[in-house]
């Protein structure tokens, strides 16, 4: 009897949200394909890196090879205080384009945070330093910031590598990931601001910069883009390529940390439980606080 009044809900509620996400889908897929502009405006990209001496190369590299003028686009890596050699790999790229800063360990959000104070472009992007664009990426973001009230730009996240079953698992997991965060748009509840995303530069002088003592510092900052009315936009067709746990404990460690961070930060921004936010607020939030809750449960 106790399992049915857990097993019945769960069914109810996946069917129901299943359905949701279908007929957005179907009522809004003309809207998938994103435009390419010609504009050029100056885009900054912060790399905050930390023992990351496998692939920092790789991500400023892939940053280095966008379909972008090379005189309209800038570098900013942070080494936040690494003990292996990723400060010296990155030293060696510097260039005119390529700036490279080391700092004592703060962790992430002080990394993101010191590199936006010396950033000098319109648009700022942060870039995990183990993460590879698309060429076309910001040809393919900057249109949606045509209107006036798109403040991030999110593109697709896709797992680099896959050599082992859970990478594949990951994988899979992130495309409906995706999916979900294009239908989410939709409806103006998209809340995500992960391994790689592109802001007005303007965004951190309203909100703020990232909270330095947030387990999940990308997260947190969205949900105050949603509360300062900012829309945040998703890329189906332009990817970055990350690197993912390959071992259950890595992942799990990983896991832990990003639900114990979402609560709290949920916790900190309770008032986006409201119909104020809209469905944000009354449905978003609520399905996605109580998929946790089944999670822990289950």
């Amino acid at each position: 009897m106790i399992r049915g009044y857990i097993v019945y809900p769960i069914y109810y509620i996946t069917f129901f949200v299943s359905i949701f996400y279908l007929i957005t889908y179907f009522q809004t897929k003309h809207k998938y394909a994103s435009k390419i502009t010609n504009r050029s405006p100056f885009v900054s990209v912060v790399i905050p890196a930390y023992n990351k001496e496998d692939s920092v190369e790789n991500s400023i590299k892939s940053v280095l090879s966008l379909d972008y003028p090379k005189d309209k686009l800038e570098v900013i890596l942070v080494d936040d205080g690494s003990k292996d050699g990723t400060y010296e790999i990155a030293k060696k790229l510097e260039s005119e384009n390529v700036k490279v800063f080391t700092k004592e360990n703060g962790g992430k959000g002080s990394a993101l945070n010191f590199g936006i104070m010396k950033v000098k472009g319109e648009f700022i992007v942060t870039l995990d330093a183990d993460t590879y664009m698309d060429a076309d990426f910001l040809k393919k973001a900057l249109p949606y910031f045509d209107d006036p009230e798109v403040g991030l730009v999110v593109p697709t996240i896709q797992v680099h590598g896959q050599k082992n079953m859970l990478e594949k698992l990951q994988a899979a997991e992130y495309v409906m990931s995706s999916f979900n965060r294009k239908v989410l748009t939709f409806i103006g509840s998209m809340v995500a601001a992960p391994a790689c995303t592109i802001f007005k530069a303007d965004l951190f002088k309203k909100v703020g910069l990232y909270d330095e003592n947030s387990l999940t510092e990308d997260y947190e900052l969205s949900l105050r883009a949603q509360k300062h009315d900012y829309k945040l936009q998703h890329l189906l067709d332009s990817s970055v390529y990350t690197h993912v746990p390959k071992t259950i404990k890595s992942l799990y460690r990983q896991r832990l940390r990003w639900n114990y961070g979402t609560i709290v930060s949920l916790k900190r921004h309770k008032e986006l439980f409201s119909f104020k936010y809209g469905d944000l607020g009354i449905f978003y939030l609520p399905v996605f606080v109580l998929a946790i809750g089944i999670g822990i449960l289950i």
